[in-house]
């Protein structure tokens, strides 16, 4: 999250962390409601924001975040794992 932190001003940054908190939530109730991610089969993004997209595995224990990503690169290019 520290690498969201210098491209956000502080509100910005407050909300974009609640907007966060509120998809964790729902993925903690309901973790395959968002779609698998295109080339990355084993995880799932859930589009936070029209910048911001999450990306996580459903393991069977736990639910694991693997990136929080600016949708304005490549992801492709992104070093996320699956």
């Amino acid at each position: 999250m520290e690498a969201l932190a210098g491209q956000y001003p502080a509100g910005a940054r407050t909300n974009l962390l609640a907007a966060i908190a509120d998809k964790v939530r729902l993925i903690e109730q309901m973790p395959e409601m968002y779609p698998v991610a295109p080339l990355r089969p084993m995880l799932r993004r859930c589009v936070v924001s029209a910048t911001v997209s999450l990306y996580y595995r459903v393991q069977p224990a736990a639910i694991e975040i693997v990136g929080v990503i600016d949708a304005r690169r490549d992801p492709d290019s992104l070093a996320l794992p699956g």
